[in-house]
């Protein structure tokens, strides 16, 4: 399953820069590195997403760039139960295991 996704996320960004390709492979990496050292400061999945959309923010990431990309994400999300807030312990390995698959796009994207 994960496989797919990764598999998808490159589709989605074909044609993407090199610049962009390694911003989004940071952001879905340091996603997953994050949720992988414990998700500090963060409790439910709530927590996360404001973490993630600081995150970027900070970036200066627009989210439409690539709406394939981002449906992709909200999609996946989505169908893993995530519209509703959750402890983020229980579910962080399957969080972790997505955004290294999406991080995993990123990179076959730009090969």
């Amino acid at each position: 399953m994960v496989s797919g996704v990764r598999f998808r996320a490159a589709a989605a960004v074909a044609g993407a820069t090199r610049e962009d390709l390694s911003k989004l492979y940071g952001l879905m990496s340091g996603l997953a590195d994050y949720l992988e050292a414990g998700h500090p400061g963060s409790e439910t999945t709530l927590d996360l997403l404001e973490i993630w959309a600081r995150a970027l923010l900070i970036s200066g990431w627009e989210l439409e760039q690539y709406p394939e990309l981002t449906d992709l994400v909200e999609d996946e999300l989505r169908r893993r139960g995530f519209g509703e807030p959750k402890k983020l312990a229980p579910v962080s390995a399957e969080l972790t295991d997505l955004f290294r698959a999406l991080a995993g796009g990123m990179k076959d994207a730009g090969e």
